[in-house]
């Protein structure tokens, strides 16, 4: 069987050997633009993604929180700067509720409310929010996202704040 279309890699070098030195340098930049292409191309495709951790940095946050303030300040100011390095944003609210993750109804919050103001129940309904120090945070996030998952981030956004206007708050 005879195979035309495949080039074997020696006798594709030794035919690049036999080019004249013209015509090797015309296809210098020809093949450099190649080179160019396929390397944004393959860093389009195998990104190394470092992905900021809202965990540890409120960890590095606490610790600095020990120190003097001005060391709570820088430790804040760079903390802003890493989530600005890695384009770390809020979503956009919801604007309308039908885009909410549907939650589960918090019995004891209903409960709580039919007694004290039963009228808000005909306007809104009160959903669980996982109750492991975050609640405040979670509580935000589904409200202003309609998921919990945004929570750490929030968080994160207000030790900053906090952090960077000590004298305020």
């Amino acid at each position: 069987m005879r195979y035309s279309n495949v080039v074997c890699p020696a006798s594709a070098n030794m035919h690049f050997q036999k080019l004249t030195l013209d015509r090797r340098l015309a296809l210098k930049p020809c093949l450099r633009s190649l080179l160019t292409s396929v390397a944004t191309i393959l860093r389009s495709l195998f990104v190394y993604r470092i992905q900021y951790n809202y965990v540890n940095a409120l960890r590095r946050l606490a610790t600095a929180a020990t120190s003097p303030t001005y060391k709570f300040t820088a430790a804040a100011h760079s903390e802003e700067l890493l989530l600005r390095t890695y384009s770390v944003t809020l979503p956009d609210r919801l604007t309308t509720p039908q885009n909410a993750r549907p939650g589960r109804i918090d019995d004891t919050a209903t409960g709580v409310l039919r007694l004290f103001h039963p009228i808000v129940l005909h306007i809104h309904v009160p959903l669980y929010v996982v109750g492991d120090g975050n609640c405040l945070f979670r509580a935000v996030s589904r409200a202003l996202y309609g998921t919990e998952q945004h929570h750490l981030l929030i968080r994160l956004l207000t030790a900053i704040e906090i952090a960077k206007n000590p004298p305020i708050l």
